[in-house]
């Protein structure tokens, strides 16, 4: 079989590259594509009409020495295969010049046709797989610089980052010089926590909350991909949510504050205007001289009135908890209290001597006290709970709030979807609150609220 491969003999023993010629025809390759120079300027020469892709190179000829002539040859021939052909037999020397971009190293007196054609082609082949790869990272590295989106590469043993864009320097304020000294973690608020599980995974996406090298909260949705199965390295993209959260943000504000404005108006014209016009009904009914005939009905009518207007105090009351104008640990105290007239349960409120209502200055109060009557609610029907508890205590300067009770118990995850768990779960998101509900058959039922501090 014809083979049409490059290849140029550096050699000054004529006879000896003449052997080489010989044994290279023998093995298939043509002779128009074998050539032969005896030094480093004829190599130089002969570059100018003809381009190997296999240099057989010795390293002691006319004009060079040593590992020097393959330094000179690498110079020279950037895009072809080198392979040594020395009579000297010197492990440590074939190592080093391996390593220095040898393809290969072969003893004279071993060198015949079919060793030379195996090394020659295996040598060509990783040249080129070389180049490709070359190639791709070039292609690669011009995609990921120029990417809008921050992009890196992470070692998913200890997150460290090995290579990233502008974009990623941009986004957490590092420079382009200081990059890898990081670890992606060390933007992290709990750099032990975050981020642990994730980077175990062939393919993940998970949104956290992370700070730029300047203290600057950033949300973030970090997506990672294994470069391969058997490597622990990382193509991660990271997508800049902060804006579009912070709008979420406002616009949960506007509608909570318009919601409660509408509330108030509501409750107002049902205790003034409805609820005193049924009273007023009521006083009047109560005037007439009704036949006694009709008592019954009467009676009845009285009753439905009086229902009416209880019915109507309540809903206005569940609109706007008058306890709240007080402040909301005045609030809490008179609904254990109401629980506690029921006999069959007990509230009890605790307390830190610090803590004062001016804890709550910024805190949603109304959203906060609907999630502790809900879940008190939840308490008294479903859990038949003898003791609830609540906890207020002050951490670092911010409140936090425990509700607790020693009922039946349930298992969360089937009660995501029920009503009771999605008025706590929205009210805590539309509150700007941190929730934690911890639940388990026969073990009773705790929420842990605090502020949302990173928001």
């Amino acid at each position: 079989m014809t083979k049409e491969t490059k290849i140029l003999i550096v050699e000054d023993d004529y006879f000896f590259g003449q052997l080489i010629h010989f044994q290279l025809s023998s093995g298939g390759y043509l002779d128009s594509h074998i050539q032969q120079v005896k030094s480093i300027e004829e190599l130089k020469e002969i570059l100018e009409f003809f381009s190997p892709e296999v240099v057989l190179l010795d390293l002691n000829i006319t004009d060079s020495n040593g590992i020097d002539t393959f330094y000179k040859a690498k110079e020279i021939c950037t895009s072809s295969a080198i392979i040594i052909l020395t009579g000297t037999e010197d492990e440590v020397l074939a190592n080093k010049l391996v390593k220095e971009g040898a393809q290969d190293y072969l003893l004279k007196g071993d060198a015949n046709s079919k060793l030379l054609s195996k090394t020659i082609e295996y040598s060509r082949e990783r040249v080129l797989q070389q180049r490709r790869l070359a190639q791709s990272e070039k292609r690669f590295r011009s995609i990921f610089e120029v990417s809008p989106l921050p992009v890196l590469t992470v070692d998913g043993a200890d997150l460290k980052i090995e290579m990233a864009n502008q974009a990623f320097c941009d986004l957490y304020e590092v420079s382009k010089e200081d990059v890898e000294k990081y670890s992606l973690r060390d933007f992290c608020k709990n750099p032990s926590n975050e981020l642990q599980n994730e980077f175990q995974l062939e393919t993940f996406s998970a949104k956290i909350i992370q700070y730029t090298s300047s203290g600057k909260l950033i949300h973030v949705e970090i997506i990672g991909n294994k470069m391969s199965p058997t490597d622990h390295r990382y193509v991660v993209l990271i997508i800049d949510e902060t804006q579009e959260v912070e709008f979420q943000s406002k616009k949960y504000e506007l509608i909570s504050g318009a919601q409660e404005v509408e509330k108030k108006k509501i409750a107002r014209e049902l205790h003034d205007g409805l609820a005193q016009n049924l009273v007023l009904l009521k006083l009047w009914f109560e005037s007439l001289k009704i036949d006694p005939s009709q008592n019954e009905i009467a009676n009845s009518y009285s009753e439905l009135l009086g229902s009416s207007i209880k019915e109507i105090k309540s809903i206005s009351y569940s609109l706007l908890p008058p306890e709240l104008e007080k402040g909301l640990i005045s609030g809490l105290k008179s609904l254990a209290g109401r629980v506690n007239i029921l006999k069959s349960t007990e509230c009890v409120i605790e307390k830190d001597e610090q803590m004062n209502e001016s804890h709550f200055e910024n805190a949603d109060r109304f959203n906060l006290y609907r999630i502790i009557q809900e879940f008190i609610n939840n308490s008294l029907k479903h859990a038949e709970a003898k003791h609830i508890w609540i906890k207020l205590s002050v951490e670092a300067g911010h409140w936090k709030i425990i509700v607790k009770d020693d009922g039946v118990g349930f298992e969360i995850e089937k009660t995501q979807g029920s009503l009771g768990m999605s008025n706590i779960q929205n009210r805590i998101q539309l509150g700007y609150l941190s929730g934690e509900l911890w639940s388990e058959p026969g073990k009773g039922t705790e929420l842990i609220l605090q502020p949302q501090l990173n928001r």
